[in-house]
């Protein structure tokens, strides 16, 4: 029960990492597109660093996940 509880938790932290990243660039591309209306040709300056964050936040969320889920399954007292 404790491995199925630890599995959906795993699988909710993964959905919540892609609806966040799929948010980010919705709004990223809405914001891009008021940019390229009043200001064609020039790319949003904000771009890349907030695409920096987002991959930052991607791998730490993966790394967190794989991390635990090592812990979990490889030490014998927890599953």
């Amino acid at each position: 029960m404790v491995t199925i509880a630890f599995i959906v938790i795993q699988l909710l932290l993964l959905a919540v990492m892609l609806l966040f990243v799929h948010e980010y660039k919705r709004i990223s591309h809405k914001h891009e597109g008021l940019v390229h209306t009043i200001e064609p040709g020039i790319k949003p300056s904000c771009t890349l660093q907030s695409t920096i964050i987002i991959w930052l936040y991607v791998i730490c969320v993966l790394i967190v996940a794989i991390a635990s889920s090592a812990i979990y399954f490889f030490t014998p007292a927890l599953s």
